[in-house]
């Protein structure tokens, strides 16, 4: 899965990398936050 990231943050402009950035970094807080959640409701 990270290497998929980084190349899609490779072929993005300049313009929309910082804005993907910022999309993959809320996306994997909230990945890391349902696995915590899990954790606690299992």
């Amino acid at each position: 899965m990270e290497e998929i990231k980084a190349l899609k943050i490779r072929q993005t402009p300049k313009t929309k990398t910082r804005r993907h950035v910022i999309v993959v970094r809320v996306q994997h807080n909230v990945g890391v936050l349902t696995r915590i959640t899990g954790l606690f409701a299992g």
